[in-house]
């Protein structure tokens, strides 16, 4: 699937370059601006702005991870076989917190990077105090709710200034024009698709559950897009 995915990713990245070769550069470094401007302020917002939604589905995430997420990682790392707790292992070797926490994300279906960032976040809670399996539950509902915070915010901005740039025409003066015109719009074409599998990687990250578990880990060019991607470090930051 990772080499099927990485395949996928080549092809939206040539699709951005054809498409681009025909729009000419300065049509495709506005949309590229557009797209990273709707993407870095989407984070912001989402982060500053999403404790409400994590309170509100506090209880369903929580109980989705202790129904689905942990008992089944406990029963993987050998922890209920050998009749240990989550809280006694971590005790033992703080560390173990972080190991934990990535596989219980990676079962509810929160791969790579995004998985290790905040898995982070539970680190800092269960040194704030938390337990290990509070510590992890807070950390999935920030995840999530954060998640779904920037997908309602990157949609509303990339609409509002996408509708400015088509009334006002903003567009950079480049005296630059036919055959060379398409050349660098193919070059910008390739950046602006990197910059669109990013956003797209980190939110498929969210949803292995979905596409698979290993979807994003077993992609060599995903793996890495998703590396670039800075959304999760703003939520954690």
């Amino acid at each position: 699937m990772g080499i099927i995915f990485d395949i996928l990713i080549l092809a939206v990245i040539a699709l951005c370059c054809r498409s681009s070769a025909k729009r000419g550069v300065a049509a495709t470094l506005v949309s590229i601006v557009i797209f990273l401007i709707s993407m870095t302020g989407a984070g912001y917002l989402a982060k500053n702005y999403s404790d409400g939604l994590m309170s509100t589905m506090t209880p369903f995430l929580s109980g989705l991870m202790e129904s689905k997420g942990a008992p089944a990682v406990q029963e993987k790392l050998g922890l209920r076989e050998n009749a240990v707790s989550i809280n006694d292992k971590v005790a033992e070797d703080p560390t173990y917190i972080f190991e934990y926490s990535s596989a219980c994300f990676n079962q509810l279906g929160i791969s790579g990077k995004t998985a290790d960032k905040f898995s982070e976040v539970t680190a800092q809670n269960y040194v704030n105090g938390a337990d290990a399996n509070e510590a992890v539950n807070q950390s999935f509902c920030k995840a999530v709710a954060y998640f779904i915070a920037v997908i309602i915010a990157f949609t509303l901005i990339i609409v509002f200034l996408s509708v400015v740039v088509e009334l006002t025409h903003i567009k950079p003066k480049l005296r630059i024009n036919g055959a060379d015109n398409a050349y660098f719009g193919a070059i910008a074409g390739f950046f602006k698709g990197v910059v669109i599998c990013m956003g797209i990687c980190w939110v498929l990250s969210f949803l292995g559950i979905v596409i698979g578990r290993q979807t994003i880990d077993g992609s060599i060019i995903g793996k890495f897009l998703l590396n670039l991607n800075y959304l999760t470090d703003i939520a954690v930051s």
